[in-house]
């Protein structure tokens, strides 16, 4: 039985409100666009980030802050699914995407889709719409983020 901490009559709400649902679909949307041609951390940032937009929803604890030491985007990139503090990947996931939102926005994004699509390299594409090589994107991010005081909170 899945969800069998919460009561029978509440699951299908919390799964419909909460994000699982959204998360789902836009994982599975993603992946028809784009055919798995990006990163895992790529993955949900971009399904968090649809999260946000669509119901309000972020997912935040006390060990989501990024004010906690982040991973570096290598770790990201290799080894997301086996880090210790999957809180804080998934925030730090959700920020790059949001950052990439804010440089152009969701035209940006779904030019950035499109070339995935279409088999460019990740980086490659976002040389072609954003500009950045991977360490320039990083250095960004990192900029930007210390700006930003949203990503410095907790649950």
């Amino acid at each position: 039985m899945a969800w069998h901490w919460y009561p029978e009559s509440k699951r299908w709400h919390i799964f419909a409100s909460e994000g699982s649902l959204v998360h789902e679909y836009t994982h599975f949307a993603l992946e028809l666009r784009a055919r798995g041609n990006y990163p895992r951390w790529f993955s949900e940032g971009l399904v968090q980030l649809t999260e946000y937009h669509l119901l309000g929803y972020e997912w935040l604890e006390a060990e989501s802050s990024l004010a906690n030491p982040r991973y570096s985007l290598e770790e990201l990139e290799h080894s997301f699914d086996a880090l210790p503090q999957a809180a804080l990947a998934h925030r730090q996931a959700l920020s790059m995407v949001s950052y990439l939102e804010t440089l152009q926005g969701q035209a940006g994004l779904n030019q950035f889709l499109d070339r995935l699509g279409r088999g460019e390299a990740f980086y490659q594409a976002l040389q072609q719409i954003y500009g950045l090589n991977k360490e320039n994107f990083q250095r960004g991010w990192e900029v930007w983020l210390a700006q930003d005081e949203r990503w410095l909170r907790t649950g």
